[in-house]
């Protein structure tokens, strides 16, 4: 699919050259240094700058819109030029600037150093260039910090403090990061051919020193009495001033559709509902009439579901990747050369992870990468794990991001949109889709419901917590009682629904209903002529855009 309209070719082109001179740490992470490579800059005065810039391209979009002689697929162009302009061309949008201040971006799940760390801990400084860039970014590192600090003051002089439970895992995270020496830092120059001088090092040392100093000063004033004895007790965006507004915002923004927390909510428990029935059924289809408890408890022992080393474990994943690669053909146009590999986590980084994670490619050389946690495999059954590659590697993130990475054909400026609705819905689709045409047999399926079990309580919980006076206590029970969560897990996911990355999780399980519902409309309307595979091209071939832009585009397609 190409642009035919040249003015939109030339909107994009210059947007995507606007976007790569502001600040930012895109290129960083994809192993490139650019002198503007810099942390994020949130002050008030840079979004007052953005807003001109924004205007300047939102005219531009507007005139564009009202010519006649556009293809559907150059009006798709245009709605994902507004959505960027909105949402991803700068580090604080203008359309964020009623709710500025609402957003903390400090708390475990938001905190962007740790990302910001990997990157930095992989580049050389084996020429002048690399550590003047360097040194550069570690003086922008001080700037960040002191950013932080300021902006943390003014939202407790208009009273948006900090939720009281998230704030001592925050404290420790800042000084954790503050007390790093600097010998181990992934800022330090003395590395493996290094041509920093001494000079240089000392005058680098001296940066992240005083960038740590910011992150004590901002431990010691989140613990200070008078911000402990303000900050919220209980959850609930309501407390603040446009508060509730905001949650809306951000519903909007993950989800692609103003949908109201009450319809999500009672959504969620209706999707729940449905998947504890489908799991009654595949039970009694495989000959069992005992509760899913005792289900679970009857596999112990299988080496299918409780392998016993990280060996049999890896094996298994792998061998689950290899069957839905066999597949791929029959159901997608697409391919990708970009590898994968299913590895273990390192032991020592088990412990705090509750699953693996999967590190995605930068380039097709280079493998993209699920990580599985090999630990405790006494305790945890690995029903799930079919589903969860499919969604993580095969045909999920792994695939989804490799393809629009390597098509010449997307515009690069598409290329830097992972909309959440998209990103999430999209490996959760692929794994109800993979039970759809048979590459997982009823264990596998029965595992996919419990994912999807968990996706739906999410959209009760993170609506409840938010807006609709769950408390804290009342979203974990109804977490370990109705999924497989944990105690722990529950404790851990209900502070970053509340408190950390609210709304977020919506996308997981709505993106997935929506886009079966977009495939069965274009279904509808192609009739005889209808092949999944076209279905599938169009959502990989237009980017992971928003679903709300992406169904305007198909339901014009399958007229």
């Amino acid at each position: 699919m190409k642009i035919k309209n040249e003015l939109i070719q030339i909107l994009l082109d210059d947007m995507y050259k606007t976007h790569i001179k502001i600040p930012n740490f895109t290129h960083l992470i994809k192993g490139e240094y650019r002198p503007v490579n810099r942390f994020p800059d949130r002050s008030f005065s840079a979004l007052k700058k953005n807003c001109l810039i924004y205007e300047q391209y939102m005219d531009r979009v507007r005139f564009l819109k009202t010519s006649n002689e556009l293809s559907n697929f150059d009006r798709l162009m245009l709605d994902v030029a507004e959505y960027f302009l909105n949402t991803m061309m700068f580090p604080v949008s203008p359309l964020q600037k009623d709710y500025y201040y609402l957003d903390f971006g400090i708390t475990p799940y938001e905190f962007p150093i740790e990302v910001f760390w990997g990157s930095l801990s992989l580049f050389q400084c084996t020429t002048p260039k690399q550590v003047r860039c360097h040194m550069e970014l570690a003086e922008d590192l001080v700037r960040y910090a002191r950013d932080m600090y300021l902006r943390l003051k003014e939202q407790a002089s208009r009273g948006i403090y900090l939720f009281s439970e998230v704030i001592p895992a925050t404290c420790q995270m800042l000084r954790q990061y503050a007390g790093v020496p600097y010998e181990d830092h992934p800022f330090c120059m003395r590395r493996t051919g290094s041509v920093a001088t001494e000079e240089q090092v000392a005058v680098e040392r001296e940066w992240i020193k005083q960038a740590g100093e910011y992150w004590f000063k901002i431990a010691h004033f989140l613990e200070s009495g008078e911000y402990q004895q303000k900050a919220p007790k209980e959850p609930g965006w309501g407390q603040f001033e446009r508060g509730l507004e905001y949650y809306r915002y951000l519903r909007n923004y993950h989800l692609g559709w103003d949908i109201s927390a009450s319809d999500l909510h009672a959504l969620g428990n209706a999707l729940l509902q449905e998947a504890v029935v489908q799991q009654t059924g595949i039970r009694k289809r495989l000959g069992f009439s005992e509760s899913h408890q005792e289900f679970l408890d009857h596999l112990r022992g299988d080496e299918r579901f409780y392998p016993t080393t990280p060996e049999r474990l890896g094996a298994l994943m792998r061998n689950s990747v290899e069957k839905t690669a066999a597949s791929m053909g029959r159901y997608f146009f697409e391919s990708i050369q970009t590898p994968y590999r299913v590895e273990r986590l390192n032991p020592e980084m088990e412990a705090s992870l509750t699953f693996g994670f999967f590190q995605p490619s930068v380039n097709k050389n280079q493998p993209g990468i699920y990580f599985y946690n090999g630990s405790g495999l006494e305790e945890k059954c690995q029903l799930t794990s079919a589903a969860l590659l499919a969604h993580e590697v095969l045909p999920g993130h792994h695939f989804q991001q490799s393809y629009i990475n390597e098509c010449e054909e997307i515009h690069p400026l598409v290329k830097l949109i992972f909309a959440p609705s998209c990103l999430e819905g999209w490996a959760e689709y692929c794994a109800r889709f993979l039970g759809e045409i048979g590459v997982f047999d009823d264990y596998d399926e029965y595992g996919r419901l419990e994912n999807e079990k968990f996706a739906s309580a999410r959209l009760i919980v993170d609506t409840g917590l938010n807006e609709l006076g769950w408390s804290m206590d009342q979203a974990r029970r109804f977490l370990v009682e109705n999924t497989f969560a944990t105690e722990d897990m529950a404790i851990s996911e209900t502070n970053r629904y509340a408190y950390c990355i609210p709304a977020q999780c919506l996308s997981y399980r709505y993106g997935s209903l929506k886009l079966v519902e977009i495939r069965e409309r274009y279904r509808n309307g192609r009739k005889d002529q209808y092949d999944v595979r076209d279905f599938h091209s169009m959502v990989l071939n237009a980017g992971c855009i928003p679903l709300a832009i992406l169904e305007k585009y198909i339901e014009q397609e399958s007229l």
